[in-house]
């Protein structure tokens, strides 16, 4: 698949996400790769997930470029650099649901 390795964006996302949702009504925990970029970017996959439909998501902690889970040479960010991500997510989760 295009995004195992990094390649797919955003958009593809969320347009997949969005036609799924919008014909099943199923609650969608989606992949968002590594978040398609840091800070702001990060945040804006939370919210255009959650516009498309996404009832959750779930980010990655691998360098970039990523690489398929069971392939060699992947490299992880470092712990705290994760940690801030993860705070990114969570205070964008709770803008755009109204906490």
């Amino acid at each position: 698949l295009t995004s195992d390795i990094g390649i797919l964006p955003i958009d593809g996302f969320t347009r997949i996400i969005s036609e799924v949702y919008f014909s099943s009504k199923l609650p969608i925990i989606a992949d968002a790769d590594t978040g398609f970029g840091e800070g702001e970017m990060l945040a804006r996959t939370v919210w255009e997930y959650n516009k498309a439909g996404a009832a959750g998501l779930h980010i990655e902690d691998q360098q970039f470029p990523k690489r398929c889970g069971h392939l060699s040479g992947k490299s992880l960010i470092p712990t705290e650099n994760f940690v801030h991500k993860v705070r990114i997510a969570a205070k964008a989760r709770d803008e755009c649901s109204n906490g």
